[in-house]
């Protein structure tokens, strides 16, 4: 683990442990394509809506410009706490064998 890892995860912890706001009801999986389908809902951090939508749709600029008109834009260190698993399960899935392609050139040798 390097030296910036160590200190986003020590940031990261002070942040879980700090007191948290009540959970809201959300969406939970809020894109484009399923504004209507409610199967990911639930309980959820105040932050989670804005962006478990920012992260789950990173290709999708447009949407992601949009967000902040129709939703609390989370503070800055939410945000962070959840760029940083974001990063990793981008790029792990990316790594995988078994992650479509899509046309993006991952894992495709064709590319």
């Amino acid at each position: 683990m390097s030296e910036e890892d160590r200190k986003n995860l020590q940031t990261m912890m002070r942040i879980q442990d700090r007191p948290w706001s009540l959970p809201r009801f959300s969406h939970g999986d809020l894109n484009p394509f399923n504004v209507l389908v409610w199967g990911f809902s639930g309980w959820y951090p105040p932050y989670w809506e804005h962006t478990s939508a920012w992260f789950g749709n990173a290709t999708r600029m447009k949407w992601q410009g949009r967000l902040d008109k129709i939703l609390d834009r989370p503070r800055s260190e939410e945000f962070k706490m959840e760029e940083v698993p974001a990063e990793a399960s981008y790029w792990e899935a990316a790594r995988s064998p078994y992650t479509p392609t899509y046309g993006f050139g991952f894992n495709n040798t064709a590319a």
